[in-house]
Formats: C-alpha cells, sequence, structure tokens
C-alpha cells in the first residue's frame, strides 16, 4: 500500500481535477443541512450528495449528469449507509473496540455499493474482504487525514464555543463561524477524494474481488446492526426527554 502521504497526493490531484463540480456539491450539502434542522434528513442529504461526489470524482462527468447516473443506486447506497452506522454503533455498544474495528473493516462499504454495486451487507463484507490484512495501514491513513484536515476544524470549532458568550469578541467569532463555514465546504469533498484513493488502492491490491461475491458470516454484524438500532433510538429518545 502507498504511503500516507502518497495517498494525500492522489486525493488533492483529485480534489483539483474535480473541484468546481465538488465545490458545488459540497455548498449545496452545506446550505440544505443548515436549513433542515432535523437529524434524519440531514442523513439523507448526505448520503444523496456522497453517492454523487463518488460518481464526480470516478468518472469524467458533470454534476447533473452525476445526479442522472446515482439515482438508480440511492437506495441501496442509503441502505448501506445507515447500516454502517447502525453496525458502528452497536460495535460501540460492546465495549467501543468493536465499534472501532468495525469502522475500518466497512469505511468503504458505501464507495463500493456506488461503484461496484454490491447491495446491503454484501457491500459490508466485500469492504472487509479488501481491509483484511491492512488494518493498521488503513488505521494509520484515518490517523493521518484527522490531524491534517480535522484538528484545525475541531479547533476552530472549540475557539468559538468557548468565547462565543463574549460579546466584547463578536467580530472575531463571527470571522471564525465564517472560516470554519468555508474550510468545512472545502474538506467535505477532499475527504471523499482521500478515501476513493484509499479505496482505489486497496482495489489495484486486490483486483480479484471486484467481481467476486463477498464471503463470510453475516450473523454477528446482523445482530450488532440490530443492536444499533436500539442504541441510536435510545439516544434519539434520550434527545428528546432532555432537549
Amino acid at each position: 500500500m502507498p504511503s500516507a502521504i502518497r495517498i494525500f497526493s492522489k486525493a488533492i490531484e483529485l480534489y483539483k481535477s474535480r473541484f468546481i463540480p465538488l465545490i458545488i456539491l459540497s455548498t449545496l450539502a452545506f446550505i440544505f443541512g443548515h436549513l433542515i434542522p432535523l437529524t434524519i434528513i440531514h442523513f439523507v442529504i448526505f448520503t444523496s450528495i456522497s453517492i454523487v461526489l463518488w460518481m464526480v470524482l470516478s468518472e469524467n462527468i458533470g454534476v447533473v449528469e452525476a445526479f442522472k447516473r446515482s439515482r438508480s443506486k440511492f437506495i441501496n447506497f442509503f441502505i448501506v449507509s445507515l447500516l454502517v452506522v447502525l453496525v458502528f454503533y452497536g460495535g460501540l455498544f460492546m465495549l467501543v473496540v468493536p465499534g472501532i474495528i468495525f469502522m475500518i473493516w466497512f469505511s468503504f462499504s458505501a464507495i463500493i455499493a456506488a461503484l461496484e454495486g454490491d447491495r446491503g451487507f454484501d457491500a459490508l463484507l466485500k469492504s472487509k474482504a479488501y481491509v483484511a490484512g491492512k488494518w493498521w495501514t488503513i488505521f494509520w491513513y484515518f490517523i493521518f487525514m484527522g490531524t491534517v484536515i480535522m484538528v484545525p476544524l475541531m479547533s476552530l470549532e472549540a475557539i468559538y464555543e468557548h468565547y462565543e458568550y463574549l460579546s466584547a469578541m463578536r467580530a472575531l467569532l463571527t470571522s471564525i463561524r465564517v472560516l470554519y463555514a468555508i474550510l468545512g465546504i472545502l474538506a467535505f469533498p477532499f475527504y471523499s477524494a482521500y478515501m476513493l484513493s484509499i479505496y482505489l488502492s486497496l482495489k489495484n491490491a486486490k483486483p480479484e474481488l471486484v467481481n467476486q461475491k463477498p464471503g463470510g458470516s453475516k450473523g454477528f454484524f446482523i445482530f450488532s446492526a440490530v443492536l444499533g438500532i436500539i442504541v441510536v433510538t435510545g439516544m434519539f429518545a434520550l434527545a428528546l426527554f432532555f432537549g
């Protein structure tokens, strides 16, 4: 597998080559995400924009054409994305560590659903097969990306939240908020490009998996998804009760 710096460089190349359509999509996600306050709607918007991002990044097409091509794939993409979230939360409930393991195993499930067409748990199992033997490498890729991209964003958010009640710093806080929004719009499609770069490297390393139905038992992951439903439902119930 390439180094994290090489993956990052490839992501920059992808990002630059499709910059305008990517920023259009990211801006749409930002606008609709802020106009509609419901969490479930945010998830629908995120998955809708994400599949179009993968199409734009992987094929030399514009935003409108990407939307057209993604329509037939959206339901499967949405289901796979939802399964990943549920399995992840189920894993977190099982003493955290399984959730972290699942996060790495299944991080490419949505891309696989969009670009290879695998459905449901098959997309999760294929992602796991791609990652097999390279878990720590993928984990390091995520740490690298988090350090370079997420830490600055989280730092800006922390500064804003710490000082947001000080009226004397209102102008500075507004500037920080605007900067945070701009960086968020820029970072979202870059994250997609970074994930696609990792996926393409895994695909090149294991080309035999592309047209192969993934093996392995789904039972434990189905259990984790069911557990995830309980956890997420409980979180929403608590949020409503204490909100």
